[in-house]
């Protein structure tokens, strides 16, 4: 469900200027069966990693 390239340790892929990466992770508690997700979006650029994301990681209610 996730496009690649992946993000985990010892991947070869090398992250190069101008690529966008989702980089999300999923908290999970078995004992109540809920779940939430945190997932921001970046581009690479020659200085760093920039957020694309326009919100905060703050609980978001609609």
């Amino acid at each position: 469900w996730m496009d690649p390239p992946m993000i985990y340790e010892a991947n070869p892929t090398v992250i190069e200027e101008n690529m966008v990466l989702f980089h999300h992770m999923i908290i999970a508690d078995s004992s109540s069966r809920t779940a939430m997700t945190l997932g921001r979006s970046y581009i690479a650029t020659r200085k760093g990693p920039v957020c694309l994301s326009r919100h905060e990681i703050d609980l978001i209610r609609c």
